[in-house]
């Protein structure tokens, strides 16, 4: 339960990152998307790699290719993976109701229809905000897999204890030998 809940709240926060056209959210589907997600990420990365060898880059390429990209994945159909994966990611958004990842200039939503207003370009939010989006988000994903490694055991504890107390005992005994 508690892995879930870390993986949520990362998911929320990496969504929050995605709203506001942060280029931290392709680690995270890098890392949580499936094989398909990453295959449409590369082949987007790709096409717009070679259109921007026709257009001069500025002086931050990386960067600029990380907008388009993300500004392409942003036109994409909802029945595509990553749109799949969007949708997910504000299902989880949705059940987790962490409003606290929420900030107003980030999201802004309609009273009408409860839907997210999409601009072509993303919403101005504070740069210590979306940095802490990320390292949150980061950190928490590294929480649940350290989560779901405890619920692997790989040797029973007794036999870890069992291990050490040899060890100890070995080193005991040769610090005892050359102390004497």
């Amino acid at each position: 339960a508690l892995r879930a809940t870390a993986e949520n709240v990362a998911t929320t926060a990496f969504l929050r990152l995605w709203d506001a056209g942060s280029p931290s959210i392709f680690e995270y589907l890098s890392r949580c998307g499936d094989d398909e997600t990453r295959q449409e990420m590369a082949t987007i990365a790709s096409d717009v790699r070679n259109q921007m060898t026709s257009i001069d880059a500025e002086d931050d390429p990386v960067g600029q290719l990380a907008v388009m990209v993300l500004h392409r994945i942003n036109t994409l159909t909802s029945d595509s993976p990553l749109g799949k994966q969007r949708k997910h990611m504000k299902r989880v958004a949705q059940s987790c109701r962490r409003q606290g990842l929420r900030a107003a200039d980030i999201v802004s939503e309609s009273a009408a229809d409860g839907k997210q207003t999409t601009d072509t370009a993303p919403p101005q939010a504070d740069p210590d905000h979306l940095h802490g989006l990320v390292r949150g988000g980061e950190r928490l994903l590294k929480l649940a897999g350290f989560l779901a490694s405890m619920d692997q055991p790989d040797q029973p504890m007794q036999s870890l204890v069992r291990n050490d107390l040899a060890i100890f005992s070995h080193q005991l005994s040769h610090l005892h030998e050359t102390t004497s």
